[in-house]
């Protein structure tokens, strides 16, 4: 079994305009350092070309989201 882990990262602000309007800024970061984590290992001895390889990745790239919400 190959080891994994992944970090995801979040962080939001709220800004205060007047007493009744706020402005909300967020940002989420999934696999902030953008490693990337393999499959398992094929161990299938009928194709001895990708025994053993490494062949697929497991996770997705670097992901961020961006958000401003407007509250009233």
């Amino acid at each position: 079994m190959l080891p994994s882990w992944n970090v995801d990262f979040s962080l939001g602000k709220n800004i205060v305009v007047t007493e009744r309007y706020h402005l909300v800024f967020s940002a989420q970061m999934f696999n902030l350092f953008n490693h990337v984590l393999y499959n398992q290992p094929s161990l299938d001895l009928n194709s001895p070309n990708n025994f053993g390889a490494l062949t697929s990745q497991n996770n997705l790239p670097r992901r961020v989201l961006l958000g401003l919400q407007f509250e009233f």
